[in-house]
């Protein structure tokens, strides 16, 4: 199980990229929670998805590949 908390820029399709890029690497989301940062015009959104550890790497750098993602931290 992996947790990670993505901070984007508040715009109309940002929550759909994100679920996109999952689909594409064929991960399944476990639970997904999105809402407004402390700083106006940013999103702060938590997702969960079953894989192997090792593959975070692979995840931080496909999602700051995509348009209006500013911070990807994993939670342990």
């Amino acid at each position: 199980m992996l947790t990670m908390v993505v901070h984007v820029k508040n715009k109309r399709d940002a929550l759909a990229r994100i679920v996109i890029l999952f689909h594409r690497l064929a991960f399944n989301i476990e639970s997904l929670t999105m809402h407004r940062a402390a700083n106006p015009g940013i999103l702060r959104i938590t997702i969960t998805i079953e894989v192997h550890p090792n593959l975070w790497p692979r995840i931080e750098a496909q999602l700051h590949k995509l348009v209006g993602v500013l911070t990807v931290e994993n939670i342990i």
